[in-house]
């Protein structure tokens, strides 16, 4: 969904910017909607609704380049921040891999979410020197090496606002697979704040088949102050609202080995009825699905997909919790 924007824009379409506004302060904060419909019957059709924070953490270099570690928080005080990064060795040096890393530099942003190992590319998040008719592209399968298919990010229009009493680009943006021009998903930037996608710009999720995942920026804030409010939610914070299963951080469940080679397994306490096993990448790209029995144990083979961290969620009825798997 685009959100709509309650903003003054200027008359002229003529001011003048001195430079670009930041993105990547440390005093910036942002609150994330994650909306999620499960596939039809399990656990029942309607949305969820959650929020998370993310904000800036501190420095870490991949490559030669110092990149901002992002930091995660659930709870509605953001009082618990996570990084959601594990290291692995690669070519004796120290990788990070999973979380999400990102960097700005000329008025350009770029991400990188712990696996540039695998392709030496980091990806193109925003460009904020973009002309109207401009456009930046990004692979829809970046670690898959035989699949060059790319998304493609225009600018259709730009507006220009002030906020915190500094002016500010806003674009309007048409993102589509480049193979498909008509399949347009809406999109809007402002300068220093980010898109309506959320910070980090997770568009392939829009085209992979699978992933029913979706995000939404609610608010933003600066020095604690909130600066922007999305006006299509009445809220900057929500917590498994309209129907959905609770979180309970202590659902009792294993997953072994871990690190693991692709092959493990997930095991469960009792009452396993009508329960589900999912596996997301850190992208929030569902890329599994199973369902346990009341045994209790599920094998699961995920040999054939890329070495990095992904996260196992088991749904029960009422209940939810998810632990991080390594495959490397």
């Amino acid at each position: 969904m685009l959100f709509g924007i309650c903003l003054l824009f200027a008359n002229s379409r003529q001011m003048l910017f001195a430079q670009s506004v930041p993105l990547l302060n440390p005093d910036n904060m942002w609150s994330v909607l994650q909306e999620e419909n499960f596939y039809p019957g399990f656990p029942d059709e309607r949305v969820y609704k959650l929020s998370y924070r993310i904000k800036t953490g501190n420095d870490t270099v991949v490559n030669g380049k110092k990149y901002k570690i992002m930091l995660y928080s659930m709870d509605r005080e953001s009082l618990n921040w996570e990084d959601h990064i594990d290291y692995i060795l690669h070519d004796n040096e120290r990788v990070p891999i999973g979380g999400v890393l990102m960097r700005e530099e000329g008025g350009k942003v770029y991400s990188n979410d712990g696996r540039i190992y695998y392709n030496e590319e980091e990806t193109l998040l925003y460009d904020f020197n973009l002309q109207e008719g401009d456009s930046i592209s990004s692979y829809l399968f970046p670690y898959v090496p035989d699949r060059d298919d790319k998304i493609i990010s225009r600018v259709d229009s730009i507006r220009y606002t002030h906020i915190n009493n500094l002016p500010r680009k806003v674009f309007y943006i048409s993102i589509y697979p480049e193979n498909n021009p008509g399949f347009k998903v809406p999109e809007i930037w402002i300068e220093g704040i980010g898109s309506s996608l959320r910070l980090n710009r997770t568009i392939n999720n829009y085209y992979l088949w699978g992933s029913p995942i979706t995000w939404n920026l609610l608010c933003f804030y600066q020095n604690g102050k909130l600066l922007y409010h999305s006006p299509d939610f009445s809220d900057c914070y929500y917590h498994w609202v309209l129907g959905n299963p609770k979180v309970d951080s202590n659902l009792d469940f294993q997953v072994y080995p871990n690190p693991s080679s692709g092959k493990f397994t997930v095991q469960s306490g009792a009452e396993n009825g009508n329960s589900q096993v999912q596996v997301f990448d850190m992208n929030g790209k569902q890329i599994r699905s199973y369902r346990l029995d009341d045994s209790g144990y599920l094998e699961v083979d995920l040999s054939n997909v890329s070495r990095g961290t992904y996260l196992v969620r088991l749904l029960k009825p009422g209940f939810s919790g998810t632990k991080k798997i390594v495959i490397n």
